[in-house]
């Protein structure tokens, strides 16, 4: 991806959508390994690519924002999240149904900055805003479950008793082509549910699968490996 960018830059070269998806891609695999610095410079580069080529307000461009936003929030800085996702609010239609991916994309991610700035409550009443729409517009896939796993976890947290009825739900679409660390957030989900239900062994046995699926594959530093094991740490066996 870097060599692309480099022969375009050597040869004059007006911007190319691949290798803006290139950049973002790299971007994605450096924050996947804690790279935060790194990877918010292609992130960033990315952006400039995509507006260049198809405008500042296109859903291509916030998404790659969105993308930014969430590794802020990985690496520590909520206020550089909030900004970008106050900056891609503001580029959406005012009703959510005249884009309904871009606008459940965007409540995903202030979910988990809601989360992170310790509103649970609000973060919930997010999610299920989002999975309400997801249904009003008949969008179903990654988006979907992406949004029932992050609510499933977040009920765990908070010990609502809805939680298992969530996860239920996400685990009939959980299969073996399911993503790895998708699955693996599954598990971290259902592991909180158990806590929830003082059911220490069968969160600890959740937990235990989770990190088998993404160790091999992710290192330490990795923001989800990082929240798995602290919530291993956290049984009390």
């Amino acid at each position: 991806y870097r060599e692309m960018l480099a022969i375009d830059r050597l040869n004059g070269s007006e911007p190319r959508l691949n290798t803006a998806y290139g950049l973002n891609n790299l971007a994605s695999l450096l924050q996947d390994r804690a790279r935060y610095g790194e990877a918010a410079a292609l992130f960033e580069e990315s952006i400039r690519m995509r507006v260049a080529l198809l405008g500042d307000s296109s859903d291509n461009a916030q998404r790659v924002r969105l993308n930014l936003a969430q590794m802020h929030l990985q690496a520590g800085d909520p206020m550089a999240a909030r900004a970008l996702l106050d900056a891609v609010r503001e580029r959406l239609p005012a009703a959510p149904a005249d884009n309904p991916r871009m606008w459940l994309d965007l409540w995903r991610r202030e979910a988990e900055w809601m989360l992170e700035q310790e509103q649970p409550v609000t973060a919930i009443e997010r999610l299920r805003q989002a999975l309400q729409l997801s249904g009003e517009a008949g969008i179903d896939g990654w988006r979907e479950l992406e949004l029932s796993i992050e609510l499933a976890r977040v009920q765990g947290r908070q010990s609502d008793q809805r939680c298992r009825q969530t996860l239920a739900a996400v685990q009939t679409r959980i299969d073996a082509e399911t993503l790895p660390l998708r699955r693996a957030r599954a598990l971290l989900a259902e592991g909180q549910c158990a806590l929830a239900e003082s059911s220490p062994l069968q969160a600890a046995a959740a937990f235990d699968r989770a990190l088998a699926l993404v160790t091999p594959g992710l290192p330490i530093s990795n923001h989800w490996v990082q929240q798995l094991r602290t919530a291993r740490a956290s049984v009390p066996l």
